[in-house]
């Protein structure tokens, strides 16, 4: 009779052989050109000629899109590290808090990053299945700001 970790390390050893093969035939068999010949896949062909830039473009702060997530508990000692590379007018991105902050922290100051308060995560009814509830409110910080803001213009890099 086997044990139950003899057959986990033999389904383990299965598990990379077999993702080894896929990465082996993703790399050898992987063709640029059948992608861009779909003309219903928008959103590859926007992605890759994003990535064809001029060589007289190098990638500068203007090009990143910070998206910060935090709770209001722990605001105030994180504040500090924030303000430190924030630069206003400059760097662009916001912070996704869970709560609206405390008064102590009101009005918002114009050298942190604005905030916005994620949607109550309670109110799904996936919730009480989520093993980390806080993963989904980053999910759904990265998702609001690469949809919904209209400052995404020239973004390369969404830095998380």
């Amino acid at each position: 009779m086997s044990s139950p970790s003899y057959h986990t390390n033999i389904f383990c050893k299965y598990l990379v052989i077999l993702c080894v093969i896929a990465i082996f035939f993703i790399l050898v068999f992987y063709d640029q050109t059948y992608i861009n010949s779909f003309d219903s896949n928008i959103s590859t062909i926007k992605c890759q000629e994003g990535l064809l830039q001029p060589k007289g473009t190098t990638t500068n702060l203007s090009h990143l899109m910070f998206v910060l997530v935090g709770s209001s508990c722990t605001w105030k000692n994180r504040r500090t590290y924030t303000e430190s590379w924030w630069r206003p007018n400059v760097t662009r991105g916001n912070l996704f808090l869970d709560v609206e902050p405390s008064k102590e922290f009101q009005p918002w100051s114009p050298t942190l990053p604005p905030f916005k308060v994620n949607e109550d995560l309670k109110k799904l009814r996936i919730y009480p299945k989520l093993a980390n509830p806080v993963h989904v409110r980053i999910y759904r910080s990265i998702l609001d700001t690469y949809y919904k803001l209209k400052q995404n213009d020239g973004v390369r890099w969404y830095v998380i």
